[in-house]
């Protein structure tokens, strides 16, 4: 894999975030009948994407204990603080400024979710 599939692969992922295709079906972004999306056709082959993802690990197997006692998000955060800059340096922000959370519904692997049982989806992530 090289730097520019790596590139490819986080793009993807984050474009599939914003327009929300983690709800679709895996292949569905690839479909030729005009329901699928053309800038994933035009990137990056369907099998290919799809082995990257399969095989892509941002950890390392021997110290992965050792640093998941530290920060949870271990395996992640050094990718996640480049992209945290990146932003940062790409956003200008002005005098007035608001920031806020949101709670997004969730169900899977995550050691930072939050259990409300009164919601209608008990599991979420705050952002």
């Amino acid at each position: 894999m090289s730097l520019d599939e790596l590139g490819a692969v986080i793009g993807l992922l984050i474009y599939g975030g914003v327009f929300e295709t983690s709800h679709e079906h895996r292949e569905s972004p690839y479909k030729m009948d005009g329901t699928g999306r053309l800038v994933f056709i035009v990137i990056m082959a369907k099998n290919r994407f799809q082995f990257l993802l399969s095989v892509i690990r941002f950890d390392d197997k021997a110290t992965r204990t050792e640093c998941r006692l530290e920060d949870k998000m271990a395996a992640f955060s050094e990718i996640w603080d480049m992209v945290i800059g990146l932003r940062k340096s790409l956003y200008l922000v002005g005098l007035a400024v608001c920031i806020d959370e949101q709670l997004l519904a969730f169900r899977g692997r995550c050691g930072c979710w939050q259990y409300m049982l009164k919601k209608p989806s008990k599991y979420r992530i705050k952002i």
